[in-house]
């Protein structure tokens, strides 16, 4: 069966798979709180009484581990005596982390990410949660609670031993014997130093762990088992330990024999001469190299969540714009349709009244016509965005002389110039010189000429409309200058995407659909406004064959 990661946003959600999980125990529950308010919230809840009741009833062993604070410590001494299958442990500080464990059955996981601690309800403290039933990360999360279990259980070891070294003479012997079994049969690796860092004593996991005998082991410098980059921060921790007497834990890379480093945690007690002085220290050395792998898994982890966050972000940008977009694309075309609709029907039915020859209403006739023509052109707009969108476009190549094309156009231009925008004072320009031989789509190239010089007039009311031809090696360029008033910046990013238009009353589907086609052509598409303020310039360019 496919392993099963889910990322959860949701508190409750987390909170009641939680819950469902204790309720769901057979065997044994893991429990890893971040801080002591942790517990305090979880006691809060009603959990820690849950535990102890299915501890209770079916038997189930209960580990937990958490930091701690007189209370705790107060309910702690209180389950532990009187529970036989409930034991919880408290983590020092130095080892606590941002997230809680929870493993039921070693078979599923509930990881949850602190977000704010000073919260008093779960609900607000917690921040993203990961459940899994994955083997493999099941495992990763029970070796680093068995680690931490079982350092903290040679630690209490550990100290319990110092405290029966200061005993009376009369139970040295005794103490000395316990001492030194526990330190020989310890599956931790345990190793004695003097002041100076000269091992005197270590037991056999220790010396195997890093490929030497427990002979050879004893008279090294504690600097050769330790990695080149670890051996400055131990010589700092040796020398605050001179001075203080006290013992910090502290992490760093040990080497072996070998010359392979691993990561590691010691833990150590400080041992005196029978005057008190200071002679040397004893430590505990867990190898943290499970534990240090699942680090980079959860830091890991915490990059690809918070990539995927910014991923769904930008995405649900995009998606908001996307969205408005459409909804103008609608409140326009809803527009564009009832323009050439209303009179359409108006006309027709004044026509259908009108007395006499049909020849003598051209003008309504006229007007129906171009009505037609309007929403014929809506049509086919939405037609090629349909297809280009299903990628069946279609390109039918043929050989086209961009000159004669151009002047032809440019006749047509000039003459719809004159007959439909007599109030605007442009002027027209074609700047082409020589002839240009290409192979492209005649009816689809006349498309975007024509689109791009619609475009021009629309948005320019007097000066100079230039069209330019200019052929560069493999590729012709095609440009069309208006000295209109130009393109908004807020627009420009966006200007060839699908619905996107700077005028009142375009569908924003010109121009998505004119870049198409060129790109279809194997070139490209380009709008900048003029440098000199004036006006703007859209061209293209495609190949020459």
């Amino acid at each position: 069966m496919t392993p099963h990661i889910q990322e959860i946003e949701d508190p409750k959600k987390v909170l009641q798979i939680g819950v469902n999980l204790i309720e769901s125990a057979k065997n044994e529950v893991l429990v890893m709180l971040s801080t002591a308010m942790a517990f305090h919230r979880q006691e809060k809840m009603g959990l820690i009484d849950l535990l102890q009741k299915i501890s209770h009833e079916k038997k189930i062993s209960i580990r937990i581990l958490t930091p701690k604070d007189d209370s705790i410590k107060k309910l702690v001494d209180k389950i532990n005596s009187d529970e036989s299958r409930f034991h919880i442990r408290f983590i020092v500080p130095d080892l606590q982390s941002k997230i809680s464990i929870l493993i039921v059955d070693r078979a599923y996981s509930l990881i949850v990410e602190l977000k704010d601690d000073s919260k008093a309800a779960s609900y607000d403290a917690i921040g993203t949660s990961t459940y899994t039933d994955s083997k493999a990360t099941v495992l990763s999360y029970i070796s680093i609670f068995e680690s931490l279990w079982n350092v903290l259980e040679l630690h209490e070891n550990i100290k319990e031993s110092n405290k029966k070294l200061v005993k009376s003479n009369l139970q040295l012997s005794m103490a000395e014997k316990k001492y030194r079994n526990l330190y020989d049969h310890s599956p931790s690796m345990l190793r004695s130093i003097t002041s100076d860092g000269i091992l005197i004593d270590c037991n056999h996991i220790y010396a195997k762990s890093l490929g030497y005998i427990k002979e050879e082991a004893i008279g090294m410098s504690i600097y050769d088992h330790t990695a080149e980059d670890s051996i400055s921060d131990l010589q700092n921790h040796m020398e605050k330990w001179k001075k203080t007497q006290h013992v910090s834990q502290m992490e760093l890379w040990m080497k072996k024999k070998d010359g392979i480093i691993f990561p590691a945690l010691i833990i150590g007690t400080t041992l005196y001469d029978e005057n008190g002085k200071l002679i040397g220290r004893t430590a505990a050395i867990t190898n943290l190299t499970d534990i240090h792998k699942a680090r980079l898994q959860l830091q890991e982890r915490e990059i690809l969540m918070k990539k995927q966050f910014e991923e769904l972000q930008i995405l649900n940008k995009k998606l908001e714009t996307q969205d408005r977009v459409q909804k103008e694309f609608i409140n326009i075309a809803a527009h564009e349709l009832r323009t050439p609709i209303q009179p359409i029907i108006g006309l027709a039915e004044a026509l259908r009244d009108k007395e006499g020859e049909i020849s003598s209403q051209v003008i309504l006739i006229d007007t129906i016509i171009e009505s037609g023509k309007r929403l014929k052109r809506l049509a086919e707009n939405i037609l090629d965005v349909t297809k280009i969108e299903s990628d069946t476009l279609q390109i039918q190549k043929e050989s086209i002389n961009l000159k004669e094309l151009l002047y032809d156009m440019f006749q047509d231009f000039y003459y719809r110039l004159q007959s439909n925008y007599k109030e605007k004072e442009i002027k027209l320009k074609l700047d082409v010189n020589t002839d240009v031989l290409v192979m492209a789509d005649r009816a689809r190239l006349t498309q975007v000429l024509m689109n791009l010089f619609n475009n021009a007039i629309t948005f320019t009311d007097y000066g100079m409309i230039t069209i330019s031809v200019e052929k560069n090696n493999d590729h012709v360029s095609i440009r069309v200058r208006d000295s209109g008033i130009g393109i908004d910046d807020s627009v420009l990013p966006q200007l060839f995407t699908k619905f996107v238009t700077y005028s009142k009353t375009g569908t924003g589907l010109g121009l998505f659909i004119s870049k198409s086609i060129i790109e279809a052509h194997g070139g490209n598409m380009w709008a900048e406004n003029n440098k000199d303020g004036k006006g703007s310039t859209f061209g293209f360019f495609i190949p020459v064959k």
